[in-house]
């Protein structure tokens, strides 16, 4: 019975600890973004709001500090690209600027927020995604299945026309980027989230391939095909940070 008590007071005292920790992180957050808009305030170009954002995410201890300011910074400045800021970095920013830039760093910081969520797209194997949540961001990993499946003898050697079927297809990242690449091929992206079939029908419009490409929601249990594929892909979801239900 002793144990039983000294275990019950160890756990107790525990998470008392993770609380208070918890706590701790959370108000050393708080602090930061205060500071953080203090900061801004006094910005006058976009390098020097680069700058701000990127050193208060390190003091946050937020992940690639660095690229999450460069990409924060330049969704709300136009630049969809690295190059494109550099080339931006003296441009002047004004208060409605510098505020959407506390906005989404505070999110960052504080709420831990992948920056893919908040910029609203992605870079995927050539192409340019919309994303967000609860659709799960596409990977860097995944871009090497797309280099498999292109590569692979069923869809090299083929002359005419290759059909694709994508199971779980999310942001339609896998069959989107197969479909870019090879144009004459077809493919069918089916998903259970009815959410993740309405944002990969909308990518499919955003890279003109709609013609090519049908997004149905329904499970694989229930999926009748009215032909048959010459090669199917499925990529077991990894969760992640802010995300859920199926996808790429």
């Amino acid at each position: 019975m002793e144990g039983i008590v000294k275990m019950c007071f160890a756990l107790s005292i525990g998470q008392r600890s993770v609380r208070i920790a918890a706590r701790c992180m959370c108000m050393k957050a708080d602090e930061e973004v205060n500071r953080l808009c203090s900061v801004l305030s006094d910005c006058t170009d976009v390098r020097s709001a680069v700058d701000a954002v990127d050193q208060s995410m390190r003091r946050a201890g937020v992940s690639e500090p660095a690229s999450s300011a460069e990409y924060i910074v330049g969704s709300v400045v136009g630049a969809n690209s690295r190059s494109a800021l550099r080339s931006r970095l003296d441009q002047s920013v004004d208060e409605s600027v510098k505020e959407l830039i506390g906005h989404l760093s505070m999110r960052r910081i504080v709420q831990r927020e992948p920056v893919q969520y908040l910029v609203g797209n992605w870079d995927f194997h050539h192409v340019t995604l919309n994303v967000r949540t609860p659709i799960l961001i596409p990977r860097p990993e995944t871009e090497e299945l797309v280099e498999l499946i292109l590569k692979s003898e069923t869809v090299r050697i083929r002359s005419q026309a290759c059909s694709f079927l994508d199971i779980g297809t999310g942001t339609g990242a896998i069959l989107l980027a197969i479909l870019k690449q090879r144009t004459n091929g077809t493919g069918v992206g089916i998903d259970i989230n009815s959410e993740a079939v309405r944002l990969s029908r909308e990518n499919s419009e955003l890279l003109e391939l709609s013609s090519r490409s049908c997004f149905q929601q329904i499970s694989i249990e229930d999926f009748i095909p009215e032909t048959l594929f010459d090669v199917v892909v499925t990529l077991y979801p990894c969760q992640g940070h802010g995300n859920s239900g199926n996808g790429n």
